[in-house]
């Protein structure tokens, strides 16, 4: 269906109609969205406007949508006083995108909220830049909190198998580094078989 710019222009003051629920005009936009019809300005509108009680869902929405433009405004909910708001916004950074925002994110790594500690690690893993790999090679190592740092590791075990799978032919024998002997007999069977189900990270 095509639809006329004043159409389209009608749509997108809806999405901005406060009066709205806000998920309901967070649907629109992501449809509108993946049909091509509404830009970065339509969400950096409802990240720059939309109401304190309504930022969680904004943030939600974003997740897995990186867009360098929405950066520092998702960036700003680190710092909200709300652990809800500052971890979805921690888990909206999760991108390859938003590369820079690693030192923000580090920050969440020393906050006492394993909530926290934990959006922190999705992020940092999610963006995949030498920095974030420093960050979480040095907070496996040293953080306070013995989840987090077994969070990490495996996350980072994840990771090593990922990039063995993708990277090197199928051969039998294959040791990966920063996996144990059980993980590497995995990698093994995975390589050999050409079954990657299971070793996904997220």
């Amino acid at each position: 269906i095509e639809l006329a710019q004043d159409e389209v222009s009608r749509l997108l003051a809806l999405t901005r109609d406060a009066a709205r629920p806000v998920d309901l005009r967070l649907a629109l936009l992501r449809a509108m969205s993946r049909k091509g019809l509404a830009d970065d300005s339509a969400w950096i509108y409802l990240l720059q406007n939309e109401s304190p009680e309504n930022m969680l869902s904004v943030m939600r929405a974003t997740e897995g949508h990186g867009r360098k433009a929405f950066l520092p405004y998702i960036a700003r909910g680190l710092t909200n006083p709300s652990d809800s708001l500052a971890e979805a916004a921690a888990r909206a950074l999760g991108h390859p995108t938003y590369a820079g925002a690693e030192s923000a994110l580090a920050t969440l790594l020393e906050k006492p909220s394993q909530r926290l500690n934990y959006a922190a690690v999705h992020a940092l893993v999610g963006i995949h830049s030498d920095e974030a790999k420093k960050i979480l090679l040095d907070a496996e190592a040293n953080h306070p909190n013995p989840k987090v740092r077994r969070m990490i590791s495996a996350r980072l075990s994840a990771l090593s198998m990922q990039r063995v799978i993708s990277e090197y032919p199928p051969r039998a024998g294959l040791q990966v580094d920063h996996v144990g002997p059980d993980q590497n007999a995995a990698v093994n069977h995975q390589v050999v078989t050409g079954n990657k189900r299971g070793l996904v990270g997220a």
